[in-house]
């Protein structure tokens, strides 16, 4: 799928979406994307171990780890450098 935006800046509204833990939905609106669209930068992101996944009252929430947080504050001072 191609994406009329930046997938950084994608991934930097993701993470910081869920950085107090978010459900799809919420991250879906939040983000401004579609569900396909949220399914693909998702499944990266978990891949990279930038966001966690648990299940809180037998739904789905998001969580930026650790290493979540050190990408998205490096990838925002990246976006800032370059006046994106």
């Amino acid at each position: 799928m191609v994406s009329n935006r930046y997938t950084k800046k994608i991934y930097v509204h993701i993470l910081d979406a869920c950085s107090n833990g978010a459900g799809k939905t919420q991250i879906v609106y939040e983000c401004n994307l579609n569900f396909r669209a949220f399914e693909s930068h998702m499944d990266n992101l978990i891949r990279a171990g930038l966001i966690r996944v648990e299940t809180v009252d037998c739904r789905s929430h998001y969580f930026t780890t650790d290493k979540g947080r050190e990408v998205l504050s490096r990838l925002n001072a990246l976006i800032e450098m370059l006046s994106l």
